[in-house]
């Protein structure tokens, strides 16, 4: 008989989140037609669900499903759109097909304890749920729907034992400030760095201006420094055989004695 859906219950909000399409098969590895077919479906039917056009991914999953019945992921993207549409019995449907082929599957035991439990299903809930919890023990939502089946049957003892895993979790998954820097310290915000233009300098420093060139000329030195007039060179006197190279006076002769 189903049971009453207490507030509980109601609370729970479907808050479950998209598998890793990671975990899809890669396009292009099939070797043979009808694989490739499911690859090309798949990857259509996660572009689907990236844009939130469930009702599109589910028609592409469904005719995954015709070519491999048994196929995990598309089981599973099924059974999370159904969840997600409240069609709890369905939901269930594909999530038991995902656990006949891959028992160890988290997911589906959680996407099925959430549908048993807001089909009133409370205690075949709490035992898809503890299972998924087991698999995976981080699984945020699983704690929270097992929180809200407890306190549907009126475990209360059970519902805060619960509840405290479920908040240390949570509280644990929390980012915090050592998060974002390893040593916690606050960061000096960087000084803003003005455009570089040709006429600045590339570390932000007045530039002098540089002192202007006058035009060299052929009367100017390179170095444009004033060059000295010449000093003006008197012409010699010419030279006369009566005069010495050196224009010395010669000293006359003594006379010989006879």
């Amino acid at each position: 008989m189903k049971k009453f859906l207490t507030a509980a219950v109601v609370a729970a909000g479907f808050t479950g989140t998209i598998r890793n399409v990671e975990a899809a098969p890669v396009a292009g590895t099939s070797t043979t037609v009808a694989d490739t077919r499911v690859d090309t479906l798949m990857d259509e039917g996660f572009d689907f669900m990236k844009a939130k056009n469930y009702d599109s991914a589910a028609k592409k999953f469904r005719a995954v499903l015709k070519i491999e019945p048994k196929n995990v992921e598309a089981n599973y993207q099924l059974c999370w759109i159904y969840n997600e549409f409240e069609e709890f019995e369905l939901a269930t449907k594909y999530a038991n097909i995902v656990i006949r082929v891959s028992p160890r599957d988290s997911d589906a035991y959680r996407e099925r304890g959430y549908a048993q439990l807001k089909t009133g299903q409370f205690e075949e809930a709490i035992e898809s749920l503890e299972q998924a919890i087991e698999l995976n023990p981080k699984d945020v939502n699983a704690h929270d729907y097992i929180v809200a089946a407890h306190k549907a049957l009126g475990n209360s003892s059970e519902a805060a034992a619960w509840k405290r895993k479920w908040d240390k979790l949570k509280q644990a998954n929390k980012p915090t400030p050592s998060d974002d820097d390893e040593d916690d310290v606050p960061v000096k915000p960087k000084k803003s760095v003005k455009p570089v233009t040709p006429d600045d300098d590339e570390d932000d420093v007045p530039v002098k201006p540089k002192k202007s060139v006058k035009p060299v000329t052929p009367d100017d030195d390179e170095d444009d420094v004033p060059v000295k007039p010449k000093k003006s060179v008197k012409p010699s006197k010419p030279v006369t055989p009566d005069e010495d190279e050196d224009d010395v006076p010669l000293k006359p002769l003594k006379p010989l004695k006879g």
